[in-house]
């Protein structure tokens, strides 16, 4: 635990007047609004100085001014406002009493100055400075007063606690690149760049994933997760990297695009004309990073009609491809096919002739 220090912050609350031998008091009433419990090095807080006064004081026709000198100068902090008047009211002019207020040789009395008011506020700044060892400080208000003034005991005081200056961490998705478009079941190494000295990195592919620890390359602020990621999800993703240090936390998201390719149509569809009336069998190819895939959801359409969903085969060769038998229930002419996979990206025509 850091030492604790006391910083006192002297508020002086003075009284302007020519003094005659009081016969009255007026009790000060001090505390204090709003203040911080913890501040930055170099950083600056404020706080606010509730004053009220009630009662009496003589004074020879000055008025009574109440005035608060703040000054934060032990320990190297520095504060404002400096000499501020909190309040003032004129004096009075009672009459002689010969027991409570007699007159003087000339046949004067003494006035009296009725100075009740507040509570008045001002606000205070503490001013902490840079090289200020973290630590916990006390400030305490140290006052003083004269011409009958009675000041609050204890005066009031507060613990701010200084800790060290600093950043949270700063960080920058390199791999997935925002925007970026990649195929289904592609490898690739999530990296970001951090700044700001992080104690952890974690990385984590969609809402649901778990986070993954990264590692320090070591090499210009990047880090990066410890094994390739493959991805499987086609359509919208997100990839979100968080870091942490002792000043707080940063984080960004990457969002990009999984996808298919079209592999490309596979006869009959692509030969000449077809009867009208017959069954066509609609052949295809998807692919994804490694090739020929049966992993996509395939919708058919005709002329923007859904007809259903393909189903994947294998050829002699072992690779696999889509097939829909679409009746063509149209009339003759031009007409198309058109194919529509379930990354919210790709999709292909083809146009074909009915006769």
């Amino acid at each position: 635990m850091p030492m604790k220090r006391v910083l006192q912050s002297f508020i002086a609350l003075s009284v302007l007047m020519v003094l005659a031998a009081p016969s009255w008091s007026a009790n000060v009433g001090i505390n204090l609004s709003g203040t911080p419990t913890s501040a930055k090095q170099g950083e600056t807080k404020s706080f606010n100085i509730n004053i009220s006064a009630t009662g009496k004081i003589n004074l020879d026709q000055i008025p009574a001014t109440v005035t608060v000198d703040t000054d934060y100068t032990a320990g190297g902090v520095t504060g404002t406002p400096n000499n501020t008047s909190i309040f003032s009211a004129p004096s009075t002019n009672p009459p002689c009493d010969y027991f409570t207020n007699p007159p003087d040789k000339a046949g004067q009395c003494k006035p009296s100055q009725e100075i009740t008011g507040g509570p008045f506020s001002l606000t205070a700044n503490v001013i902490v400075p840079i090289a200020l060892a973290p630590g916990t400080y006390t400030i305490t208000v140290v006052a003083t007063a004269g011409n009958g003034l009675t000041l609050p005991n204890p005066l009031p005081s507060f613990d701010l606690i200084v800790e060290e200056a600093g950043e949270a961490p700063s960080v920058s998705i390199i791999t997935p690149a925002n925007g970026g478009s990649y195929l289904v079941n592609q490898a690739i190494t999530p990296a970001a760049e951090v700044l700001n000295s992080p104690s952890i990195v974690t990385g984590a592919l969609n809402s649901a994933a778990p986070p993954v620890a990264f590692v320090d390359t070591g090499e210009n602020d990047i880090w990066q997760a410890p094994a390739p990621l493959t991805l499987t999800v086609p359509g919208t993703n997100t990839y979100k990297v968080t870091a942490e240090n002792s000043f707080g936390t940063g984080e960004a998201t990457s969002t990009f695009n999984v996808h298919y390719n079209f592999g490309g149509w596979l006869p009959p569809i692509t030969t000449a004309k077809f009867q009208r009336g017959r069954t066509l069998p609609v052949k295809f190819r998807v692919n994804d990073y490694s090739g020929p895939t049966s992993l996509a959801v395939a919708s058919v359409f005709l002329d923007g009609t859904f007809v259903g969903f393909a189903d994947s085969y294998y050829d002699s060769l072992g690779l696999p491809y889509y097939q829909l038998e679409v009746k063509l229930d149209v009339l003759a002419g031009s007409h198309q096919i058109r194919v529509v996979l379930d990354d919210a990206h790709t999709q292909e025509s083809y146009p074909i002739m009915v006769k």
